[in-house]
């Protein structure tokens, strides 16, 4: 049977109630201003953007290509907006995107955070793959979430719907993973932007045209977010999500069938995945699998909600059939087969590095902070970051000895971390797990990175070692 949506005249009237109790941020942009229909203030125009032609009325427009240093300062915080903790949101706008410029980065939502770019929400375009689409949150991101194209207007919609992650194009899901509100969430949301000021505003300013930005504290569904669309979406009369126009003369499509192919796949949702929206057969069709995981196109897309092109849609190691055989979730790179996050009876040493600090929430007592190692954004939370590059004398002391941790005689163990390596400095060794032996560095173990070949993951215990155990790139 076919997945239509239908846009009655009820619709935009579900969209206006809603509006009404939970939309925050409502930027029309016809007046060539920021002025806000919702019910959070207006915005401030920062920087050299300009304002042309929108999908409806006027649009924002970029300066990515000049001064780089425009974008719209809401005034609300990633907490008054929604994304803080126990919260969820909504945020959506219309988008032409002028294609790549400069940096990767093509935001429609960042944050104000002052030099660095270390805004942790920064959802819109992230120009590295054909699927440019991208839900970000530093370590809480979905990357290759669905396709934007050059010089068409697109809409796009991220929302956190308390457990997951979900982007929508055009009205369409095309990505979903687990997730969690943004770490972040305290600093100032700004539009058409990423990680900047007004007092440095240069860089990252959307290379294209903005319109129709919503903001919302609540979890719209698909059909709530076609309402809001739907007076934008007049000319597309199958409900798929590909305008009439476009249906005729872009992907050849029936504008008058959701499913030209007939193959249980709507669409906009084969175009928005790349797939052939006029074949049935193969790769293309509901029982294709381009990826060749063993799960079809018509269950990745519909029952999973994993990336039909990829057999590992969450990028952790473990094939989306294993992750669903196992019970775990296929878009999300925290949930791994194996481990079960409740049960952790072995559990030594665990340190998130959240509160700053090496408290333990294992077993074994908390660790010592040595040296001139700092804190900064990490996988989840925070990070410790050593300072190899410095003083080279930051790591932490978990004061349990080789044996307590099961690496002596008859024993057994098992040691892990998320990394992000900065790359080759100095001594080949950048190790993750070590001992503390005094002067010579004399350690039996030594489990990391040995910058002497591509294959640089390490094992090493002298004379016990495994090398070229693995590539950890920088």
């Amino acid at each position: 049977m076919k997945n239509r949506l239908i846009i009655l005249a009820a619709a935009p009237l579900l969209g206006a109630s809603m509006a009404n109790a939970a939309l925050l941020v409502h930027y029309t942009f016809d007046d060539s201003t920021a002025a806000n229909s919702g019910t959070g203030g207006d915005g401030t125009l920062v920087g050299g953007g300009t304002f042309g032609a929108g999908v409806s009325g006027n649009a924002w427009q970029g300066n990515r290509t000049g001064a780089n240093d425009g974008y719209i300062q809401t005034g609300l915080t990633g907490t008054a907006l929604g994304m803080g903790p126990n919260s969820v949101y909504t945020a959506m706008a219309w988008v032409k995107w002028d294609g790549a410029s400069g940096n990767v980065d093509h935001m429609v939502f960042g944050q104000e955070d002052g030099p660095g770019n270390t805004a942790m929400l920064h959802h819109g375009i992230r120009d590295d793959s054909e699927s440019n689409a991208h839900y970000g949150g530093w370590g809480n991101d979905l990357g290759d979430a669905g396709v934007v194209p050059v010089g068409e207007w697109t809409h796009l919609a991220f929302q956190f719907d308390g457990d997951d992650k979900v982007v929508f194009v055009n009205g369409v899901e095309t990505a979903r993973g687990g997730g969690s509100t943004m770490s972040g969430h305290a600093m100032d949301v700004i539009v058409g932007g990423h990680g900047r000021d007004a007092a440095d505003p240069a860089g990252n300013s959307f290379n294209g045209a903005i319109d129709e930005v919503r903001m919302y504290d609540e979890v719209l569904t698909r059909q709530q977010i076609m309402a809001v669309m739907a007076p934008t979406l007049a000319s597309d009369s199958d409900g798929d999500g590909l305008n009439d126009d476009d249906e005729v003369t872009v992907y050849f499509t029936d504008p008058d069938d959701a499913d030209s192919d007939d193959d249980g796949i709507d669409d906009g949702v084969e175009v928005a995945n790349m797939l052939d929206p006029n074949s049935g057969d193969g790769d293309d069709g509901a029982e294709g699998d381009p990826d060749m995981d063993g799960l079809s196109n018509l269950d990745e897309l519909e029952v999973y909600f994993t990336n039909p092109l990829s057999e590992d849609s969450d990028m952790d190691g473990s094939t989306d059939p294993t992750e669903i055989d196992a019970g775990t979730d296929p878009n999300d790179s925290s949930s791994v087969p194996g481990i079960d996050p409740g049960i952790d009876p072995g559990l030594l040493v665990h340190y998130t590095f959240d509160d700053d600090t090496a408290a333990n929430s294992g077993t074994g007592g908390d660790g010592t902070l040595v040296g001139g190692g700092t804190f900064g954004p990490g996988v989840s939370g925070n990070a410790w970051q050593g300072n190899r590059t410095g003083a080279n004398d930051g790591y932490i002391q978990t004061g349990l000895t080789g044996t307590a941790l099961g690496m002596g005689p008859n024993s057994v163990y098992t040691a892990m971390a998320w990394v992000k390596w900065d790359g080759a400095s100095g001594n080949v060794d950048h190790m993750v797990f070590g001992q503390e032996d005094g002067p010579g560095n004399r350690a039996m173990l030594h489990h990391g990175i040995r910058a002497d070949s591509e294959n640089n993951v390490h094992y090493g215990g002298w004379g016990n070692d495994l090398g070229d155990a693995g590539v950890v790139p920088v």
